[in-house]
């Protein structure tokens, strides 16, 4: 199974690759069928085709250098800063054809606006983003993230504030990654979501092992001195969420597939698909925040 950030690991931007994840489209079939085959299946424009065919030729870049880049930029254009699209490209500052590189050095978050702008050739060339823009419009972004993160995580925030932050969280994984039954993701720079699509609300006499799963977790958290900083649910029940003031993302990811009664289906693929999208969602509930 594929997921977003295979496409835009090729240089795909995000608006399309979500839309040919969503569509059931591959690598493959875009290397071997044919352009007219392809606009036909899903339902795409010539200069469409003839973009994702050029990307897929590339050598895709690592899952986890696109990952760092894209935190630290909060999925967020370097140059705009988010004001032309919250669609983005990880784009080569030096020209991929001239160099191969995939390097964390060498890319940069930018929207599709700009990333036109810092294509342009012949008589736009005065308009054109230079290397040097780009480079210097990345370290100044990366550096007013990175205090932005740190100040929301040093600003404590009470406790209903935390609870109603856990609950769109667990609203937004029951409404967009039913797929991902559990799971652990950082929210900020000192904070791990760890989330259930296990059924916490139940029925009377139905199977409640999502309460037990939360029990053990908390358990788990007194043992290694974690703190929980809030705890919410979706709409109906179904879905948890809880906030803990760590970031050991991947000991609670593993920590909450433990704490499930008799196990479950931990596929990381599936993850992968749905992480993209929810850590963009963080990052706007994030700037929500702005204000506590």
């Amino acid at each position: 199974m594929i997921t977003i950030n295979t496409f835009t690991g090729y240089g795909v931007h995000s608006d399309l690759a979500s839309y040919l994840i969503n569509a059931g489209a591959n690598i493959t079939e875009f290397r071997k069928l044919a352009k007219r085959e392809l606009m036909e299946k899903y339902s795409l424009s010539e200069q469409q085709v003839i973009f994702i065919k050029k990307c897929v030729k590339r050598k895709p870049i690592e899952e986890d250098v696109s990952y760092k880049l894209l935190r630290n930029s909060n999925f967020t254009c370097c140059i705009c800063k988010g004001k032309k699209s919250d669609s983005f490209i990880l784009h080569h500052i030096k020209k991929y054809s001239e160099t191969q590189d995939n390097s964390y050095e060498n890319l940069a978050v930018l929207c599709p606006n700009d990333h036109d702008i810092a294509h342009r050739e012949g008589d736009d060339i005065t308009r054109k983003l230079t290397r040097n823009d780009i480079i210097k419009a990345k370290t100044d972004w990366e550096q007013t993230v990175k205090m932005y993160n740190e100040e929301m995580a040093s600003s404590p925030k009470p406790r209903i504030i935390w609870n109603e932050i856990a609950g769109k969280i667990a609203n937004y994984v029951r409404n967009s990654h039913f797929n991902v039954h559990r799971g652990a993701i950082l929210f900020d720079v000192n904070t791990t979501a760890v989330f259930g699509n296990d059924g916490f609300e139940v029925e009377e006499g139905q199977d409640n092992r999502a309460k037990i799963e939360v029990e053990i977790l908390t358990k788990v958290m007194s043992i290694n001195n974690f703190s929980e900083l809030g705890f919410g649910l979706s709409n109906d029940g179904y879905t948890w969420c809880m906030l803990i003031q760590t970031n050991k993302v991947k000991f609670l990811n593993d920590v909450v597939w433990m704490c499930y009664p008799l196990g479950g289906s931990n596929n990381p693929i599936q993850h992968k698909i749905s992480n993209s999208n929810l850590l963009k969602y963080q990052d706007k509930l994030l700037k929500e925040q702005e204000s506590f």
